[in-house]
């Protein structure tokens, strides 16, 4: 029997407390903090990270460019993927590249490799700007996408031109002149 690893597509990210496993694959120790908690990764070594400290250095993998999401985490806290320009902005002053050096991102990335506790091998956006998005499920979420929100409110003028279309049509339906004018009528009234 084979068992194939799921593709990013099938991976779900959405816990910011899941543990993932960061190995150092560097030559010089890693140092993140995180709440109340020092994490040092070895050269060679591995260690025990929550998600929410591993996107604080190497970005969110969920995020998208244009698009900003919030949702609620499984234990009903209020979360924010960032929009991927942004995210990488923020990376780059963390690692002190200023004035559009986003793109030397992955030369100074620290040298880590992230996996899920199933040894699924998760990509962040420090190392490859363009990767793809990672999945997550929220019970609720609310996009902050201009283009969603544009078709949204298309959607909402169509309805209530049709609904005015079929007020009027209604109001023609109730006039016994049809809505034409007895010839008595002076002009423009």
């Amino acid at each position: 029997m084979t068992l194939t690893a799921p593709s990013f597509v099938d991976l779900d990210l959405s816990d910011p407390d899941e543990q993932m496993k960061v190995t150092n694959t560097g030559k010089s120790p890693v140092e993140w903090t995180g709440n109340r908690r020092l994490y040092l990764i070895n050269p060679g070594k591995s260690e025990f990270i929550p998600f929410h400290v591993i996107v604080r250095y190497l970005g969110d993998p969920r995020s998208e460019y244009r698009k900003q999401e919030t949702y609620k985490t499984p234990d009903g806290k209020l979360g924010v993927i960032p929009e991927k320009r942004g995210e990488l902005i923020r990376l780059s002053i963390l690692y002190g590249l200023y004035h559009g050096r986003i793109p030397e991102l992955p030369k100074t990335a620290p040298r880590v490799t992230v996996t899920t506790l199933n040894d699924v091998e998760i990509h962040f956006p420090i190392f490859n700007p363009q990767s793809p998005r990672y999945q997550y499920q929220t019970t609720d979420s609310r996009n902050i996408d201009v283009r969603t929100e544009l078709e949204r409110l298309q959607s909402q003028i169509s309805q209530m031109e049709a609904r005015q279309s079929a007020l009027i049509d209604n109001a023609l339906a109730d006039d016994p002149d049809g809505g034409e004018a007895p010839e008595d009528t002076p002009p423009g009234l």
